[in-house]
């Protein structure tokens, strides 16, 4: 029996917070919502060692992306609820929002604070003064599309803000 074509039985673009590759070293950790996260967006530690939120400031614990899950209370709009259960990528390659144009060799960034249009826990390139830091231990591993890229995070990350 040969092997199959993948191509053949799924080429559709992945989404936003789907798992892009899996890796042997792929670490997933289980956190509680505090408040509504999107998909794909970046997330720091909350008010409790058990709790996650959207990134705020650049001096939050970034603890990784968060991932697409169908217990999400608002699976339709890609977001989880406050209380919801939260898959948070900390090592792995993962689909996220990006607000600009990236490619691989790019510096990774996060917005942890909103401005017009861009809401925080969004990656991108462009430093803004107060409003976005550099992701270490993360870099592109695609080119962007639709606002979205495949991102490869490899705990502990840290932010150096902007």
């Amino acid at each position: 029996m040969s092997i199959p074509e993948g191509s053949k039985y799924n080429d559709k673009i992945r989404e936003i917070g789907e798992i892009a590759e899996h890796l042997p070293d792929e670490y997933i950790s289980s956190f509680v919502a505090e408040e509504v996260i999107l998909f794909g967006s970046a997330v720091a530690r909350g008010t409790e060692a058990e709790k996650t939120k959207t990134i705020s400031s650049a001096t939050n614990e970034l603890l990784g992306v968060a991932a697409k899950s169908f217990e999400a209370s608002n699976f339709d709009d890609a977001a989880y609820a406050a209380n919801d259960p939260v898959g948070v990528v900390r090592t792995g390659i993962v689909v996220v929002w990006v607000e600009e144009s990236v490619q691989p060799g790019d510096k990774v960034r996060v917005r942890h604070t909103s401005v017009s249009g861009k809401p925080a826990g969004v990656f991108c390139k462009t430093s803004e003064a107060g409003k976005t830091a550099v992701v270490e231990h993360a870099e592109w591993k695609s080119a962007s599309e639709d606002g979205r890229a495949v991102l490869w995070v490899s705990g502990p990350l840290k932010m150096i803000a902007d």
